[in-house]
């Protein structure tokens, strides 16, 4: 029985139902728009405007069901092939079901995780998907702290020299958006070692590096430097009284404490 044809039953039916609570309708057929928001899109530029209602909920008697697995055409429609785009992708649980599609894919887009945060290798290599996302339909709600090896206690020795640390998995992504792990030793361009003005256990990474990438909002721009957050202008100004070319710029105080030290 097509949709079409429960809709006019259900609207021959209709004033048979006047014991029914009317709000909320019993009864519904939501614009695209509506149906986007509720729950899933299907709307102009989306990956799923073709498609109908039949195409998705033909074969239940219930929209709250539906079906992702029978429509696809192409690589889509073979679940061998699915599953070994999922292998290739380092996506540990997959499954071939409706709901698991939906569960991971409720905008309906595919997504390629690669350029956002390395997990077909290195160390994250083999993670599943829910063990770093919480929660399925937000992925930005993610389980760094915590998870194995990165237990409290461990982490927050190996970030004892780290300015700023905090056990916090939106911190650890910002530090460490490329999954690499960055060591005092090879912060050569200005010392921040043991000893040195700007020891790290003093300085706060990123208030020294406030910027963000561009290609990973989520992550810290170590490229970016900024000493005037610390060096407030009064006191800095008047530290420079008798230097003709000074100027209030974290170019120019790199181009003269290039070591962070003050010379002479």
């Amino acid at each position: 029985m097509t949709r079409a044809l429960l809709v006019a039953l259900g609207l021959a039916l209709a004033p048979l139902s006047g014991c029914r609570d009317p709000a909320p309708p019993w009864l519904t057929m939501p614009t695209p728009e509506q149906h986007a928001a509720r729950s899933f899109p299907a709307t102009p530029g989306t990956p799923h405007e073709e498609c109908s209602c039949d195409d998705c909920h033909a074969d239940f008697p219930s929209f709250r069901q539906f079906d992702c697995l029978h429509c696809h055409t192409g690589a889509h429609a073979s679940e061998a092939e699915v599953a070994q785009q999922h292998a290739d992708a380092a996506v540990q649980d997959f499954s071939w079901a409706s709901e698991a599609c939906y569960r991971c894919h409720p905008d309906g887009a595919g997504v390629n995780h690669g350029p956002i945060f390395p997990i077909s290798s290195g160390a994250h290599a083999g993670t599943s998907c829910r063990e770093c996302h919480l929660s399925p339909t937000d992925r930005t709600a993610l389980a760094c702290a915590g998870c194995h090896p990165h237990t409290r206690a461990t982490a927050d020795g190996d970030h004892l020299q780290v300015g700023g640390y905090a056990f916090d998995s939106r911190r650890c992504l910002a530090c460490h958006a490329d999954s690499q792990v960055d060591r005092l030793s090879t912060h050569t361009g200005f010392p921040i070692g043991s000893g040195t003005k700007h020891v790290a256990d003093r300085a706060d990474c990123l208030r020294c590096h406030p910027a963000w990438r561009a290609d990973k909002p989520f992550g810290a721009d170590f490229t970016v430097a900024d000493c005037l957050g610390c060096h407030v202008r009064a006191e800095t100004d008047g530290r420079h009284d008798n230097q003709p070319d000074y100027r209030y710029e974290t170019p120019a105080c790199l181009g003269c404490h290039p070591a962070g030290r003050v010379e002479g």
